[in-house]
């Protein structure tokens, strides 16, 4: 009987060890929780974005930020939640191409949501479309590295109004 209660508690302790119950396990199972963590990529974040309009300061955060190559002109494509002058939720989109003068700025402020592919009220447009039905000159856009400035910002709504953007608007995708 003694051996059986012997090899029985031999076979319980094998198994705790194997199972990582043992004592001392627990900085084992630490280091790789830990390195497992540093295989993960952080949160991307990029720097908030402010602009200056007619009606107020504007401010959003990028989700997204991408700066890459489209028919071989460089092109960018930008997004994420932020607030209106009047503290309500925005979602800004900004995309467009650098070098082609057809394709300029295409921004976008959906206002009173706080997501992508929500719409919202209003939502103010600013592209060579607008601009031409507002009668003002087109936004200017340009990349340097991973910043992207457009200038000369126009927004409008439904041909009603427009939101004039008082300084140029710089995005950094740089992280």
């Amino acid at each position: 009987m003694k051996s059986s209660i012997v090899v029985s508690a031999v076979v319980i302790a094998s198994f705790l060890v194997a199972s990582g119950c043992a004592e001392g396990s627990d900085s084992a199972v630490a280091e790789k929780v830990q390195a497992t963590a540093k295989q993960q990529p952080a949160a991307i974040t990029y720097k908030r974005v402010e602009f200056d309009t007619d009606a107020g300061p504007f401010f959003f955060d990028p989700s997204s930020c991408s700066i890459h190559q489209e028919d071989g002109s460089p092109a960018y494509s930008i997004h994420g939640r932020g607030l209106a002058p009047d503290k309500r939720l925005v979602f800004v989109t900004m995309e467009g191409e650098d070098g082609d003068p057809s394709t300029g700025l295409d921004m976008r402020i959906h206002v009173g949501v706080g997501e992508p592919f929500k719409h919202g009220d209003p939502v103010w447009i600013s592209n060579d479309q607008q601009s031409l039905s507002l009668k003002v000159p087109a936004s200017q856009t340009g990349i340097e590295g991973d910043v992207v400035t457009a200038n000369g910002v126009v927004f409008g709504k439904d041909q009603e109004g427009q939101l004039v953007v008082t300084s140029p608007i710089r995005v950094d995708c740089g992280r």
